[in-house]
């Protein structure tokens, strides 16, 4: 394990940092006719706000968003 920022800075608040995007596996399309893998230079985001993009891998994941759907 080792330090994102380096040993020699100081630890910016999470908030601080600019905005960065992760996939969340949530929406792949491609055609198979030219499939060259799904993260390529020729992927388009499709921004989702946290509510929509919870990522189901066990119970509690499920009982989460199984939570916020009946908000």
């Amino acid at each position: 394990m080792y330090p994102l920022f380096g040993f020699d800075t100081d630890n910016p608040r999470r908030q601080d940092l600019p905005k960065c995007y992760l996939p969340n596996g949530c929406i792949f399309l491609a055609p198979i006719s030219s499939f060259d893998g799904f993260y390529t230079d020729k992927v388009i985001p499709y921004l989702m706000d946290e509510k929509s993009s919870v990522d189901i891998d066990n119970q509690v994941d499920f009982n989460l968003a199984a939570g916020l759907l009946l908000r």
